[in-house]
């Protein structure tokens, strides 16, 4: 799916510092990673913190868990249960799996975005970030259900308008919208027990973590559903 013409947008941020793929081999399990998400025109959008997991063909993986704090300028929210990201090499995507939660209905949740960026932090006391620029396309599947959804078609076909998509952009989002679809539906790797072994690590961290602080854990009432876009 990559292809060295893709436009990387938008343009670099004097913010951060330039990015930087080797990022990702100066990381051990465990290490603090700052996800950061904006919009076409440079504005922040939804930002948290996880940990890196591992790398594999795949990617890189990061996981959470509850009390896991996700924001953007508006709306905060507290993560109510586990879950892993996997930020790919070279598409245009990053995938959620969300562990069970009472309050959690979508299993797989896949951003369509440009392709990720990793970025050293400012300081020797910052954590690395990996950014990428949401499109608005979203593709989803259901715990227990095997059809996937489309999600945010309307925001996508407005914004592409409103913030100038290149036409390219979009014809690569949505041929990548399509190919997960096909993806989630099948069940195709990473979206099977690959996925759910790097959550299963994520699992099995959290129950330690709580079982040595002596908390049960639990929901938090102001969680919700994690649509993110």
């Amino acid at each position: 799916m990559s292809d060295p013409t893709d436009p990387v947008l938008p343009a670099p941020d004097p913010r951060f510092r330039a990015a930087d793929p080797g990022v990702p081999a100066t990381l051990r399990p465990g290490d603090r990673v700052e996800v950061q998400f904006l919009k076409y025109d440079g504005s922040p959008h939804w930002r948290y913190p996880a940990a890196f997991l591992g790398a594999d063909r795949y990617g890189d993986w990061l996981g959470g868990g509850a009390g896991t704090v996700i924001a953007r300028p508006g709306r905060r929210f507290v993560w109510d249960g586990d879950f892993v990201l996997l930020i790919p090499r070279d598409r245009h995507h990053v995938v959620t799996l969300n562990g069970p939660t009472e309050l959690v209905s979508t299993e797989f949740y896949v951003d369509l975005t440009t392709v990720p960026t990793w970025h050293a932090g400012d300081s020797a006391a910052d954590p690395p970030r990996v950014r990428a620029v949401d499109l608005d396309l979203d593709v989803g599947r259901r715990f227990s259900q095997t059809e996937p959804y489309l999600d945010d078609e309307d925001e996508f076909a407005v914004h592409r308008v409103v913030f100038g998509y290149p036409e390219e952009l979009v014809d690569a989002v949505r041929a990548e919208a399509a190919l997960l679809m096909t993806q989630l539906r099948a069940g195709t790797e990473p979206f099977g027990s690959v996925a759910h072994a790097w959550l299963a690590r994520v699992v099995g961290r959290e129950a330690s973590d709580r079982q040595r602080s002596g908390s049960g854990g639990g929901p938090d009432p102001g969680s919700a559903d994690h649509d993110r876009g």
